[in-house]
């Protein structure tokens, strides 16, 4: 315990949460299929991370690897992830049901698809806080009338009765957030938690996980293709292509100097982030092409096929990250910001 504490002296605290060289693998029809390509993260005590990307470019595999949630057909080839120190890829079933159940709360895309639709609401949470948390049957019932209350739902007592069909989606997925925080943990993994919501209950879900990252003072990784909603909830943000993490830094530095051509086409589809670079452009752009075929990515950079600098040396590029600011990291070695924005 000595060296740890000297460690630390002098120093920044260790992150929460260390990611280093994730790479995972899915066996596929054609083959063995790369999804996540030696990933890179951290996360401190506090902090809100953004993970954003288009579908497919790994963002939900990299959230599900840290609590070792993956299909049977994906494997962690490589890589470490530590939690406070904990070697999670070494962890034994009891070390990793704890985890889950203590350490890290999880809220899924789909609240429907997770509850159990033939079980009331309260009775679910009430067994998740029976089993995680030592509870008697009376006092975890008790306690998931609390937690729903604390999550906002209206007269809890009569929605914990309600099975997940009767609640409406905004309802399920506060259900979701109290099942994630009975524990109250350390960190939060949020995967698209206001997908399919419509643009009131989505306010009043991310004003939600504000309010309980604040008063639980959680870590929480937040995943969303929503740059808008990444941009009002995170600190940092982590950029994700065809596996790779191809930019990551502090949200405010990523959003007004993009240095990667991809993030620069991300934030150039949203009105309003990103200056049109003449009258002609005030219109949305694109990004041409297609997302890459993750069993067939070109050599070097996996952007390279739709980006609008590309060069030569574009297809040696090894995607290491590479500095561009103090925080800030890039894995395009040719295009800074003032050349694209």
């Amino acid at each position: 315990m000595g060296a740890e504490v000297d460690a630390t002296i002098g120093s920044e605290p260790r992150p929460l949460l260390e990611i280093r060289g994730l790479r995972v693998v899915f066996a596929a029809r054609r083959g063995r299929l790369t999804v996540v390509r030696g990933v890179d993260l951290e996360v401190r005590e506090g902090e809100t991370l953004g993970l954003v990307g288009e579908s497919g470019s790994g963002k939900t595999t990299t959230l599900r690897s840290i609590i070792r949630l993956l299909p049977s057909t994906a494997t962690i080839e490589r890589g470490d992830i530590l939690f406070d120190g904990t070697h999670v890829l070494a962890l034994g079933p009891q070390g990793l049901r704890s985890l889950r159940a203590r350490a890290i709360g999880t809220v899924f895309q789909d609240p429907y698809s997770t509850l159990n639709p033939v079980a009331r609401v309260g009775r679910q949470l009430a067994e998740t806080m029976e089993l995680n948390l030592g509870l008697t049957r009376r006092e975890a019932w008790a306690r998931a009338i609390e937690a729903l209350d604390h999550v906002g739902i209206p007269s809890p007592d009569r929605h914990a009765r309600s099975y997940p069909h009767e609640l409406s989606g905004g309802m399920r997925q506060r259900v979701m957030f109290a099942m994630a925080i009975a524990a109250r943990p350390r960190l939060l993994l949020a995967d698209e938690p206001t997908t399919a919501l419509d643009v009131t209950t989505q306010a009043q879900i991310l004003a939600l996980l504000v309010r309980l990252r604040r008063e639980n003072g959680m870590a929480t990784i937040l995943v969303s293709h929503d740059l808008g909603v990444i941009a009002q909830m995170c600190d940092t943000v982590a950029v994700m292509y065809a596996g790779f993490i191809v930019e990551r830094g502090p949200a405010r530095e990523i959003y007004r100097r993009p240095h990667h051509p991809y993030t620069q086409g991300l934030l150039r589809s949203i009105p309003g982030i990103v200056p049109p670079a003449s009258p002609d452009e005030a219109h949305l752009s694109t990004i041409p092409g297609q997302p890459p075929n993750l069993q067939n990515l070109p050599a070097g950079c996996p952007f390279a096929p739709r980006c609008p600098h590309v060069r030569a040396g574009c297809g040696e590029i090894d995607m290491t990250l590479q500095r561009a600011g103090d925080a800030h990291m890039t894995a395009c070695p040719f295009v800074r910001s003032s050349d694209v924005a």
